[in-house]
């Protein structure tokens, strides 16, 4: 993609409100829920908006033209009469939570409608920098702006939620078009806590602990869970001091122990802050490996295939032949994969898994478990296609979950309630 300009709010208006809706109006059919992901690749170069379609297709034009949530009032809202409409094309789990966002109260509705706003607002700044550089209109595009370091504020939030809500194409339409706004109320506390964010790492290794490590939008739990286990080994809270360096250009130098040669990182920029995961205490640490993490895998991947947003490159880890290299990138060690019921044939047994699980604990290794479908009834909430940390305590297996932070993360769970429920155990090796 040619270089584009995005300056805060001072775009050069390049194109009508009128000309720009046509256009984007073509970008939208192309667009069609019922289309294949094959059909709604656009091969032209469009000065509009498809992947940012959160209202109507015409409002472009920030705080004035930006289509808006109603508030609360009596009888049926416009928001309940969509949702209504399009209940027959959903699931019934789908139009049970959808009802429920109907009924949110005035105040979460104004929430909602405020950065329905914001990122409409900055929607149309990006169109207009796309159409005045004649860059065609795609997703990788569009999500490219949270990698360049002018985009700031309100337009780096903008940009970070898009690019968090946006990062699966094959998201379903429902979602994409009527849940963004609630979905971005419910998230944007959570990345404007980390707007300011400077540190890069406490001042001891014994201020590294992994119930502050969090995984957000990048799709890192195979690393991230490493990372967590790694903060429960003796010595681990140095190795993860040592591994990262800032330079005096604010950018910095990653040294995994199981990578060929350090990692050149650019500067976070103030979206990729709080786009990446994070130690929730403000340290930047966490989001600075898993950006060289997915660095690391991009480089490996055809220069066609590689994500806009380098943390996003983590997404290949997740891969059954990738899930232990995050393992092995933060150790050294290369980790032995052990197949549960779930799994099939060369299925391991439970009694296997289980000695497997006593000696990774007596030796404080790292040990990971890896899901794919949850279980049906799904009492602990576990989520498909997922990593968790295995952890004991008092004696007892506990998973973490890396989404969360605290006693929150931790889910009770026991040898049974792994063989039958999750996919695969991987316990780091020893050398």
């Amino acid at each position: 993609m040619a270089d584009v300009d995005l300056e805060q709010g001072q775009l050069e208006k390049s194109a009508t409100p009128t000309e720009l809706a046509g256009l984007t109006q073509a970008v939208t059919d192309a667009w069609n829920p019922r289309s294949s992901i094959a059909d709604r690749q656009l091969s032209t170069v469009t000065p509009g908006v498809a992947e940012l379609d959160f209202g109507s297709v015409t409002d472009l034009y920030g705080d004035e033209h930006a289509t808006v949530l109603p508030t609360q009032q009596s009888g049926t809202s416009e928001a309940h009469e969509d949702i209504l409409l399009a209940r027959n094309e959903k699931t019934e789990a789908q139009a049970k939570k959808d009802t429920s966002d109907a009924d949110k109260s005035e105040s979460y509705l104004q929430k909602a409608s405020n950065v329905q706003k914001l990122c409409a607002k900055f929607q149309s700044e990006v169109a207009e920098a796309l159409h005045k550089s004649q860059n065609e209109v795609t997703s990788d595009n569009v999500r490219s702006f949270a990698v360049k370091e002018q985009v700031k504020g309100d337009n780096a939030l903008a940009a970070s939620l898009i690019s968090a809500y946006r990062r699966d194409d094959y998201r379903p339409f429902w979602h994409r078009e009527k849940e963004f706004p609630y979905w971005a109320a419910d998230n944007e506390e959570k990345m404007r806590a980390k707007a300011d964010d400077k540190l890069l790492k406490p001042a001891s290794p014994g201020q590294i602990d992994g119930e502050h490590i969090r995984q957000d939008y990048p799709d890192s739990c195979n690393f991230i869970t490493s990372l967590i286990g790694l903060t429960r080994q003796p010595g681990g809270p140095d190795k993860i001091m040592r591994m990262v360096s800032e330079k005096q250009d604010g950018s910095y130098t990653v040294r995994f122990p199981g990578a060929e040669k350090p990692i050149h990182v650019g500067k976070l920029t103030e979206a990729e802050k709080l786009y990446g995961s994070t130690d929730d205490r403000g340290y930047l640490y966490v989001a600075v490996l898993e950006k060289a993490y997915g660095q690391y895998l991009n480089e490996k991947q055809p220069s066609n295939e590689r994500t806009v947003i380098p943390a996003d490159g983590a997404r290949f880890g997740m891969s059954d032949d990738n899930a232990g290299l995050g393992m092995k990138l933060l150790t050294g060690h290369d980790s032995e994969s052990f197949n549960t019921a779930r799994s099939g044939l060369f299925a391991n047994s439970k009694d296997d898994i289980a000695r497997a699980l006593s000696q990774a604990e007596a030796e404080k290794l790292i040990i990971t478990a890896g899901i794919k479908a949850p279980p049906e009834p799904n009492p602990h909430h576990l989520h498909p296609n997922h990593a968790y940390s295995i952890e004991f305590q008092d004696g007892k297996i506990v998973l973490r979950d890396p989404l969360k932070t605290g006693k929150d993360s931790l889910i009770p769970t026991n040898i049974d309630e792994l063989y039958n429920n999750f996919n695969v155990i991987r316990v780091e090796q020893k050398r």
